[in-house]
């Protein structure tokens, strides 16, 4: 009967290691200023899902109600930087180098993936200031990522009371490009 209303209840178990190390080394000229990072993101989660009804309200056969995922990324960066700046006028190059390799294994259906990406993060940025109140800036920036663990696993997931979701394991692979022009304006007693 179409109007009988259907209660389930949902069980997460997540746990996670996540460890961040960088290192950092830069130098100083006259009007150059150079920065180098070196960085180790390891981010390890086992994700576990099961959606079940509540006693003595059956529900019709799906083919995937549970999530059972490793998941296991590694993140290797170079990111250096280059900074000139004279009088008004400051320019920063970027150009981060992402080395992400992904080992997923869904302990359910016995299916293991292995994704590795380069991806290269850029930006410019250029500041001058045209008086001690007013500066202009533009910047340009291109970003790479690849999905979450949001986007990894294969069964239902109830995410609100409401919406139910279910994504087939590939993980999207995200390029975003910005650009900005801004005008700025200090007033030295109002900020």
């Amino acid at each position: 009967n179409p109007s009988e209303r259907v209660g389930l209840q949902q069980e997460l178990n997540q746990r996670q290691f996540f460890s961040t190390n960088r290192l950092s080394l830069g130098h100083n000229g006259k009007n150059w200023k150079q920065n180098y990072a070196v960085a180790v993101n390891i981010n390890s989660i086992q994700f576990a899902s099961a959606l079940q009804t509540l006693p003595n309200q059956p529900i019709s056969e799906v083919d995937s109600l549970s999530n059972n995922l490793q998941w296991n990324r590694y993140d290797f960066y170079f990111s250096p930087d280059l900074t000139y700046a004279h009088q008004k006028l400051k320019i920063t190059a970027a150009l981060p180098v992402n080395y992400a390799l992904l080992n997923t294994s869904d302990l359910l259906s016995s299916q293991r993936r292995r994704n590795n990406r380069l991806m290269l993060n850029k930006s410019l940025t250029i500041n001058y200031e045209l008086s001690l109140l007013i500066s202009v800036s533009a910047s340009l920036r291109q970003n790479n990522s690849l999905g979450e663990i949001s986007d990894g696993f294969t069964g239902f997931l109830m995410q609100s009371y409401r919406n139910l979701v279910r994504n087939d394991g590939q993980l999207p692979e995200k390029q975003d490009q910005s650009y900005q022009f801004n005008f700025y304006y200090r007033h030295p007693l109002h900020g």
